[in-house]
């Protein structure tokens, strides 16, 4: 059974820093950091204050804004004095149920108020070195007294989230607080009436959790045993857990998602039916393993989506189904990393079936490179030094072994894979193994994103070793074993970057492959590429001139 996290001194902490927190996550799954450190909470808290429309912590991001659509921004709208007393009567009354870590200043944000015949409700954050806790209540303005204890949710490193709204004439508040403990995620969620008298819970469970004794608090402590809840567009999707989950090679994930629940209009609504459900299955699977905000493998639920926008459409000249694209926006627990990516969804399945491009970072660096990713240019050629073919090498430099692709402006190219073992030998084969493949294809749907960047999709691959995969043949007294087109089976997306290519853009795990014959001292980060390369996104493998 999942459990709060006992605070305790003799535990092991994780800070109360969203940053400090999610690297020692990643430290737990992957040991040393690959990448460099993006930048701290409060820089990318500020950066994201600067952009309306974003989801953080501050109620006025989470919710949508404007009357008219049913859902009110939420940001405190009452007087600065009052909102200083309400902070600290819910400060009190939550350290009434637990003791703060107080070795430095507990941070104290109210988060959201809503006001109704004389009362306040408000919303606000806490956070120590355990992390940062949640505490729900409601103030009578006249004597400026709360009426009741107020509710308080802290989960070990955990970082809340609310949006406030009405509906059907009644104001109301959901928020999430999920947190993170050695490799496992857990949380809880809730929607809240507020009626000018008192609160209660219309979801997960209706009535006042607040009693412990009751059967809405048990429906409620029960619920978030095994689901977790984040926050989407007109209200939250919700996962369910997997009790066989362990952060070890072989698990299954621990998250896997359940349903959504809208309690607000979006401008999401207007999708086609199942369209972001989808697009949320899509996003678990596309980052379980890479592309995720822990830069681990086997994650899930870590990503929480902003918006899907709605772009362009275009039928196939073949089939003629029609693909519509799709412009996603995601954010991590934390309000620090965020992925953004360009998809083709078919209107006959409902499937996405063709990424055309991502990227993952700070905020400030996905609106570096547009958000939305910007229109690329189509082009019919590659800039090919003198629009002749160009040879490419993908090679480690450790090992016999290289795959060697000759690409034509066109797009179109053929190449040769090959791997020698002159250790493995036997009877028939003295002179070792081989692993051989020859191949040819085509890249299309060739993009322009830069003035030294080029985007494209792998079309076409086909073996034309005249042996089947796997297939084993004597000659010469060599076994040779027909192969994959090693570089690049395993992904369809590929960027070519021109010689001018800035390395300071450039994915570390692409420029790992820049070894072997290639001088990697010459990768300054205020220096150019100086080579053409290729990179096949999904798999991390580049090629280099």
């Amino acid at each position: 059974m999942k459990h709060r996290i006992p605070r305790s001194p003799f535990a092991t902490r994780l800070s109360g820093s969203a940053r400090e927190t999610e690297i020692r996550i990643r430290n737990i799954f992957q040991g040393p950091k690959k990448r460099p450190p993006v930048p701290m909470m409060l820089l990318a808290a500020l950066l994201i204050l600067s952009c309306g429309w974003l989801v953080s912590c501050q109620p006025e991001e989470d919710g949508p804004s404007g009357s008219s659509s049913g859902a009110s921004s939420s940001g405190p709208s009452s007087s600065p004095v009052k909102e200083e007393i309400l902070l600290e009567l819910l400060y009190q009354s939550a350290a009434e149920e637990h003791a703060f870590e107080d070795s430095v200043p507990v941070q104290k944000e109210l988060m959201a108020t809503l006001e109704r015949d004389g009362r306040t409700l408000g919303a606000a954050a806490f956070t120590d070195k355990f992390g940062t806790s949640l505490c729900v209540g409601v103030m009578d303005d006249r004597s400026e007294t709360l009426t009741a204890p107020a509710f308080h949710m802290a989960w070990q490193g955990s970082v809340p989230h609310v949006v406030t709204f009405d509906r059907d004439g009644t104001s109301c508040l959901l928020y999430t607080n999920n947190g993170a403990y050695q490799g496992y995620t857990y949380g809880e969620a809730g929607l809240i009436q507020f009626d000018g008298t008192g609160i209660t819970w219309v979801w997960p469970v209706e009535g006042d959790i607040q009693e412990e004794d009751s059967q809405a608090r048990a429906g409620y402590d029960a619920y978030w045993e095994d689901h977790l809840a984040l926050l989407s567009p007109g209200g939250v999707e919700i996962f369910t857990e997997n009790k066989d989950y362990g952060p070890y090679a072989g698990s299954p994930v621990q998250w896997s998602p359940e349903s959504s629940q809208q309690f607000y209009p979006a401008p999401e609504d207007d999708l086609p039916i199942g369209t972001l459900w989808n697009v949320r299955n899509w996003l678990e699977e596309f980052t379980r393993d890479s592309r995720n905000p822990w830069y681990a493998s086997n994650t899930s639920a870590l990503w929480r989506i902003l918006s899907l926008t709605a772009g362009q459409s275009q039928a196939h000249p073949v089939t003629g189904n029609v693909l519509q694209e799709y412009q996603l926006l995601a954010v991590d627990n934390y309000g620090t990393d965020y992925f953004s990516a360009l998809i083709r969804i078919s209107e006959d399945s409902g499937q996405v079936t063709q990424v055309v491009d991502w990227i993952q970072g700070t905020w400030e660096e996905v609106s570096a490179c547009g958000y939305p990713l910007r229109d690329a240019e189509t082009v019919s050629a590659l800039p090919l030094p003198d629009s002749q073919p160009l040879e490419l090498m993908f090679c480690s430099g450790a090992g016999a072994w290289g795959t060697l692709l000759t690409l034509n402006p066109d797009g179109s190219f053929d190449g040769t894979y090959h791997d020698s073992d002159m250790g493995v030998s036997g009877e028939g084969f003295p002179n070792g193994t081989v692993y051989l493949c020859t191949f040819r294809g085509r890249f299309g749907d060739i993009k322009k994103l830069d003035d030294s960047t080029y985007a494209m999709t792998l079309q076409e691959l086909n073996i034309t070793t005249p042996h089947a995969v796997g297939e084993e043949w004597i000659e010469d007294g060599v076994r040779y074993v027909s192969s994959e087109a090693y570089g690049l089976n395993g992904g369809t997306e590929f960027l070519l970057y021109t010689p001018e290519a800035p390395i300071s853009d450039l994915s570390q795990a692409f420029l790992t492959w820049f070894s072997g014959p290639y001088d990697r001292s010459a990768l300054a980060e205020d220096s150019s590429l100086g080579h053409y390369g290729l990179y096949n996104k999904s798999m991390g493998y580049g090629f280099f001139s």
